[in-house]
């Protein structure tokens, strides 16, 4: 048996230990380099010491490195799973390990591919796949003035709210493991109908995890998405990664022929539409905001920012 998760966004973050632990024994705030400490049980006697990197576009499932793998002498049970990067394929092993944060027993489906995840850590994790009921993420110091933004969690394979546009659906994340943000083809190709956007600039490439690096092109918005305070007036689309992109206008060349042809998008008729519709808003985005919570509880993402005018 084989399950796969799509990699929508880089999956690597270099840091090291943060501040953790504070607030009641169901809440965690990470500060500084984001990630927490705590054990595998291996069993009642054994334990081995592990560091996870939390970030809101990782998934919420642990995910190893192997070198954490084979000092814990974690095996690998029956069901397989793996990544998709794009066209890349990795597979990738699985295992429900038992871990120990502060107080907290856990146990998780956890996956691990021949390739080291987040380097100088044990692995990475998203604040869901975490056993905390609140994980607040702080980037900043708050600013005075500063105002919450409110959104409802859901999880889909990472944290994410969710936003319409027409018939479809966009997964929105918030990230600090990059600057810039980044969607996949089909939901850069649903905002640049909605929004009037267009592609400018060279293509260039990006990571997106395991060394793995892929097309990348910035799309510009004529009306930018507004996100409660979060304006984006431009983003980076994967052109052509769990969608189709090549709808969109190149606003270059279109400049240069005078042409202003209509963007045309997505799927063909009577077919099941398999695209995935995620944008991650990174930190080049954020530096008006502090701190992102996600409250399990209340099926919350709470965004602190100062309101610019």
């Amino acid at each position: 048996m084989k399950s796969f998760m799509g990699l929508l966004l880089p999956l690597l973050l270099s840091a090291t230990m943060a501040e953790a632990g504070e607030g009641t024994a169901s809440e965690l705030v990470l500060r500084g380099d984001f990630a927490v400490s705590g054990v595998v049980l291996i069993d009642d006697d054994e334990e081995e010491p592990i560091t996870l990197v939390v970030d809101g576009a990782s998934p919420s499932r642990p995910i190893l490195n192997p070198e954490l793998v084979d000092r814990a002498d974690i095996g690998k049970s029956m069901i397989g799973g793996g990544f998709l990067i794009g066209p890349i394929e990795l597979d990738a092993d699985t295992k429900v390990v038992k871990y120990r944060f502060g107080d907290l027993d856990w146990k998780s489906r956890s996956l691990w591919t021949d390739l080291s995840y987040a380097p100088n850590h044990d692995g990475g994790v998203g604040p869901l796949g975490l056993p905390h009921d609140v994980v607040r993420i702080q980037w900043r110091r708050e600013q005075a003035g500063e105002k919450l933004c409110t959104f409802p969690l859901d999880n889909r394979g990472s944290a994410v709210t969710r936003i319409a546009m027409g018939e479809k659906i966009i997964d929105i994340g918030f990230t600090q493991k990059r600057g810039k943000s980044l969607s996949t083809a089909a939901a850069g190709a649903v905002i640049a109908d909605f929004h009037d956007g267009e592609f400018v600039g060279e293509s260039d490439s990006t990571e997106i995890a395991y060394g793995i690096e892929r097309p990348i092109r910035k799309l510009a918005l004529a009306e930018p998405l507004d996100l409660c305070g979060v304006s984006l007036d431009s983003f980076y689309v994967r052109k052509s990664d769990f969608g189709d992109s090549s709808g969109i206008i190149d606003g270059d060349l279109a400049r240069a022929n005078a042409d202003s042809s209509e963007i045309v998008v997505m799927a063909a008729n009577g077919k099941k539409d398999k695209n995935r519709y995620f944008l991650t808003i990174g930190q080049d985005d954020l530096q008006h905001c502090s701190s992102v919570t996600y409250d399990k509880v209340a099926k919350e993402i709470r965004l602190s920012c100062f309101m610019r005018q």
